[in-house]
């Protein structure tokens, strides 16, 4: 893949700072359970965006100039999640959050949330998808990416929140969602994890979703087909194509600082969602 250097900027307010929306900026190694978040998110009511940001970057990449206009809408908040990886260094080190701070938007409205899944289990679903195209080493940088922007929030007393997709084997998703919305500020409804199938198609009137434009070259095909149909949210383990994973890839991970990264979000997700 040939491409160009990147432009900076891939956000910008239209509108004054004081008059944007407050924004969930849930932000993930990609194949961490993002998507289906934006269901969860867009069945309660909730505007969400399909990563505009890298995107943007991507297009850059391209060498063309489409940031991203942050919206000024009737919504009070708006949910916006960007993924991290997977073909080139510039979306594995992409940092969605100092885009939208570079942007002008007031820290004070956003809130930071990191979603993970366990770092073997992440890497089979890359391997799954991209395995011909993408080395480990892409994943290991996601994942620090993704810990460096938890660790900046906090620096900057930017309000933040863990949640660890594998949560999902030991508690219900009504438990978990409830007090992800309750930390939110969100009012919870059973429609955020079931009766999806009365719900319009991703990215149609009514969904709440707002999918982005993305360039033909980094798009995968049927990698959201599953969540595209789903009619509750279900947790995906991906435990049988483990097996699969080559030993020095395995090797790669065990000697990374990955199991102790995921471990820290586990514990915060824990503490954040006050589980049990």
């Amino acid at each position: 893949m040939t491409l160009k250097k990147q432009a900076t900027g891939y956000a910008y307010l239209e509108m004054a700072p004081a008059l944007v929306p407050k924004i969930i900026l849930v932000v993930s190694p990609c194949r961490s359970g993002s998507t289906i978040l934006l269901r969860v998110f867009g069945a309660s009511g909730v505007e969400s965006y399909f990563q505009p940001m890298k995107n943007a970057l991507r297009w850059s990449l391209m060498g063309n100039n489409r940031p991203w206009s942050i919206p000024s809408n009737s919504s009070s908040r708006i949910m916006v999640k960007e993924t991290l990886g997977p073909y080139v260094d510039a979306e594995c080190l992409f940092n969605p959050l100092q885009v939208l701070l570079d942007a002008g938007f007031p820290p004070e409205k956003l809130h930071v949330v990191i979603l993970g899944r366990e770092p073997l289990k992440t890497w089979a679903s890359w391997n799954r998808y991209w395995s011909d195209r993408v080395p480990v080493a892409n994943m290991i940088m996601a994942f620090r990416t993704a810990n460096k922007i938890l660790e900046q929030a906090k620096t900057l007393g930017i309000t933040s929140t863990c949640l660890v997709y594998d949560l999902f084997k030991d508690y219900s998703p009504e438990i978990v969602f409830k007090n992800l919305f309750k930390r939110l500020g969100l009012e919870y409804s059973p429609l955020a994890i079931q009766g999806w199938e009365a719900l319009p198609n991703f990215g149609q009137p009514g969904s709440h979703i707002v999918l982005a434009d993305e360039p033909e070259r980094f798009v995968t095909p049927g990698i959201h087909d599953k969540v595209n149909s789903a009619k509750q949210f279900t947790y995906a383990d991906s435990d049988p194509v483990l097996a699969s994973l080559k030993p020095s890839d395995l090797e790669a991970i065990a000697q990374s600082d990955l199991a102790v990264i995921y471990k820290s979000w586990l514990e915060e997700s824990i503490a954040d969602l006050q589980l049990n």
